[in-house]
């Protein structure tokens, strides 16, 4: 969190946050939409006084940037508003032309605005490709290659199969419970993962430090936990990136709103592809709407908080492996997890909160396996 908001700041916040999520007056709230502003208010931007949603009122860009000079809370605050214009699930243009205005007057310049406005365009493919991108930079040791961004991510066939390197993490297996290199096992194998080395692993540049934060913030991989360990690793990241186009963003159009951008590792992607080129409504997936806002916004206020950066290029996971988990939680200055505020299974994300009077309900759930990376073999 910033410096503490005024009480007149803190009006002006939460006005900016239901003129998005509602479409300038125009779209009836949801309860996540509810719950995800009064949060916002609470874990973000230090407001301890309950704010009545019902008294909110549109605002405009004008008048929100003659309260809001910090630019931290600026920046935090477009942020918020990004993700408060696809909470109810679906791409909504009057809402994402909103945050681009409000940024614009804000003059927050980041990547992720320019890719809330070229969805807002209805350029969804490029936005895909801009994130992939995006993620790759933040990733030491993963190159990329506009034409073929995936293929960095799946090495491990042919000749540069690494047996050796398969072993050495199956050896982690052999580790004392508690350590971090037996929590890392236990995580790969209760999620059917295949080590770097195998084939189809993801590339170990990739791979691990990606799910030694899903081990170090106990989210696990369920859509929601997807979404969360997003959050905590934008939150984490030190480097001079865009955490939002990087990490969080692509993550929701994948778990919340069903655009894969991960086309071609997922089961129907090309005849998706095929079928609807601007992968604006291809959605037919297992998993949709897993997005709980009062839990990202505590997600990323946790990844701030770690001291930590498992991203930086210097961190080497080989040197911790051995080390009691709750001591490295510790030491690395992350905050305990909140049962409450853990992800769920899949099965037991809230449809229901995102049901707004009035509007069409979200596309209903099918059985088509949606994941990060492929199955192992």
């Amino acid at each position: 969190m910033g410096e503490p908001l005024s009480p007149p700041q803190t009006h002006a916040v939460a006005c900016a946050a239901y003129t998005v999520a509602s479409a300038g007056g125009t779209t009836p709230l949801s309860s996540a939409d509810r719950r995800a502003i009064t949060s916002a208010l609470r874990t973000v931007f230090g407001c301890d006084d309950e704010i009545d949603i019902s008294t909110l009122t549109v605002t405009s860009s004008t008048d929100l940037t003659e309260q809001i000079e910090s630019d931290a809370t600026r920046l935090d605050l477009v942020r918020v508003l990004a993700v408060l214009a696809l909470l109810d699930g679906v791409v909504e243009q009057p809402k994402l032309e909103l945050v681009v205005d409000m940024a614009s007057a804000l003059h927050v310049h980041a990547e992720f605005v320019d890719a809330i406005h070229q969805l807002s365009l209805d350029h969804v493919r490029w936005v895909g490709h801009d994130m992939i991108r995006a993620n790759v930079a933040t990733i030491p040791g993963v190159p990329w290659d506009a034409a073929d961004p995936y293929a960095a991510f799946l090495p491990y066939e042919g000749p540069a199969l690494d047996a050796v390197l398969a072993q050495r993490y199956d050896h982690l297996g052999q580790f004392d419970e508690g350590t971090f290199g037996r929590a890392f096992f236990d995580h790969y194998r209760s999620n059917g993962y295949g080590f770097p080395g195998r084939t189809f692993a993801l590339v170990e540049a990739w791979a691990t430090p990606h799910d030694s934060l899903h081990v170090l913030s106990g989210y696990s991989t369920s859509a929601q936990g997807e979404l969360l360990v997003a959050a905590f690793t934008g939150g984490m990241l030190r480097h001079d990136v865009d955490p939002m186009e990087s990490h969080i963003l692509p993550t929701i159009l994948i778990y919340h709103l069903g655009i894969d951008i991960n086309k071609g590792l997922n089961a129907g992607d090309r005849a998706r592809i095929a079928a609807d080129p601007s992968w604006r409504d291809t959605y037919d997936g297992n998993v949709h709407l897993g997005l709980d806002a009062e839990k990202l916004w505590v997600a990323w206020e946790r990844g701030r908080a770690m001291s930590q950066d498992v991203y930086s290029g210097h961190w080497s996971f080989w040197d911790h492996v051995e080390r009691p988990l709750e001591e490295l939680r510790s030491q690395w200055e992350i905050p305990p997890l909140d049962p409450s505020l853990a992800a769920v299974p899949d099965d037991q994300v809230r449809r229901e909160d995102f049901v707004r009077e009035g509007v069409p309900e979200p596309p209903a759930v099918s059985s088509v396996p949606i994941a990060d990376r492929p199955a192992a073999t």
